[in-house]
């Protein structure tokens, strides 16, 4: 399930919609920031929005993808986006942007467990939801 929270995060931040933020510069922005796990190499970013806005279009999940790039764009500091380290126990704070990427989600869960063999939900769930 992390695997997919942090798919969906990096998924999130990816596609090029209309006026709204830039795929690519979001992209860019965390691959300054540093937003990646440590052995973690940041995506090929044109790659990367091309199949994840195959995936939005195709999943017809772009309403929900516009709300999550909105509050991603609303964010001070991208890396925000991705939970922190946490030991049981602790009081952690959930990553911003977490209730609307996971709606996004849901609705790219729903699409891919319908159509397993789209090259996207291969690529996003390793050959199916």
């Amino acid at each position: 399930m992390a695997k997919l929270a942090s798919s969906l995060v990096l998924l999130s931040t990816l596609i090029v919609t209309g006026c709204g933020p830039d795929c690519r510069l979001l992209c860019e922005e965390q691959e300054r920031a540093d937003c990646y796990a440590a052995g973690t190499d940041a995506p090929d970013c044109e790659y990367q929005c091309k199949h994840d806005q195959d995936l939005v279009t195709n999943a017809e999940c772009q309403a929900e993808y516009d709300t999550v790039l909105l509050c991603l764009d609303d964010l001070d500091n991208i890396c925000d986006a991705y939970a922190e380290y946490c030991v049981d126990g602790e009081d952690c704070d959930d990553p911003k942007c977490d209730n609307e990427a996971e709606e996004l989600g849901e609705c790219i869960v729903e699409y891919c467990t319908e159509h397993p063999r789209n090259n996207e939900c291969e690529i996003l769930f390793g050959g199916g939801a």
